[in-house]
């Protein structure tokens, strides 16, 4: 049984669940480390999370992020975790979270059930061009992105002449006859002072991906995007926050 702060094991968990896009993920416990690789089922995004944790190396294959997530809710700051094993494996059944007035017990599934995520991050060889995003930056592209309706797509360029990076947020106009033309909506953040970039020309990604990574990583002061000129993105916040984000047009 080990005492922790509810408010920490939730900040964990909503990094991977991403405001609901990941649901099925095995949380693995390992030289006092909690880690949980995850990947949308289009194969676009993948991720790896890491924090210190000290306890038993554990295997926690859950079915349904968001149902534990409210079912948390309920419970007060300080609780203990504690990772029930039963049968001859000896293979954990449920999770017991509980406080001084609440005992909430977390079914686990078969791990077969969750999604397998490939062990392996495959990292581009080609051109890379190197980013680092402060927090008022971020803060002005999650709210650019909440501000857009239509905005299922977001793409980046990088011009060798100029040298500049520009991301561009479009939202996508629905009105359309023979008689009228409607412009797209756009609003772009572009990023000088690069030497000798590649060029990139319109590398695409999904957009609510995005904005969710930044959402559940508001406490970071800055964050480094590797953007690669196939059409790869690895976003850090630290040594333990990763995300790769794959192109809709790569290559």
């Amino acid at each position: 049984m080990l005492e922790i702060k509810k408010s920490e094991l939730i900040n964990f968990i909503k990094k991977y669940n991403l405001n609901g896009q990941i649901e099925s993920v095995i949380i693995k416990v390992s030289n006092n480390e909690m880690v949980c690789d995850f990947i949308l089922p289009d194969d676009s995004m993948r991720g790896r999370i890491k924090t210190k944790f000290k306890y038993d190396d554990i295997e926690l294959p859950i079915m349904e992020t968001s149902s534990v997530l409210k079912l948390m809710s309920g419970l007060d700051e300080d609780i203990t975790f504690n990772a029930i094993a039963a049968g001859e494996e000896h293979t954990v059944k449920f999770l017991q979270l509980n406080d001084n007035d609440i005992k909430l017990k977390v079914v686990l599934q078969n791990k077969s059930l969750i999604p397998s995520v490939p062990p392996k991050i495959s990292i581009p060889n080609c051109p890379v061009i190197k980013l680092q995003l402060d927090k008022q930056t971020l803060n002005k592209m999650s709210k650019v992105i909440s501000s857009l309706n239509r905005c299922e797509k977001f793409s980046i360029f990088a011009d060798t002449l100029s040298n500049e990076i520009e991301f561009n947020f479009t939202e996508n106009m629905t009105i359309s006859t023979s008689e009228t033309s409607i412009d797209d909506n756009t609003i772009s953040f572009k990023f000088t002072g690069f030497e000798d970039l590649p060029d990139v020309q319109g590398k695409e990604f999904f957009t609510d991906t995005f904005k969710n990574i930044l959402d559940v990583n508001k406490e970071f002061d800055s964050c480094n995007i590797d953007l690669y000129k196939i059409g790869f993105i690895h976003i850090s916040f630290s040594d333990y926050i990763n995300y790769y984000l794959v192109s809709l047009n790569v290559g």
